[in-house]
């Protein structure tokens, strides 16, 4: 247990592991942003349209923003050294 905690408190001083924690976090809440507010705007704006090119844009718009946020903290993380340092 004692070597969990030590293992615990390493990671807490590791830079790379505060600013990946800081990655997802912002993703988390980007989505959710997207999730909560812009789903009905859009059923109001385009109210003619069709559902399922809402959820399509939807999962596509999901995609771009997890493959840019792992290029970026995998850029970050190598520009500070990669994950061995």
């Amino acid at each position: 247990m004692e070597k969990i905690i030590n293992d615990l408190f390493s990671l807490i001083k590791s830079i790379i592991y505060i600013l990946s924690i800081y990655k997802l976090s912002i993703n988390t809440f980007i989505f959710q942003i997207i999730h909560s507010y812009l789903k009905p705007y859009q059923e109001t704006v385009f109210e003619g349209c069709n559902e399922k090119m809402l959820v399509l844009f939807y999962n596509i718009a999901n995609l771009i923003e997890t493959m840019i946020g792992g290029l970026l903290g995998g850029i970050i993380t190598k520009k500070l050294g990669g994950y061995e340092s």
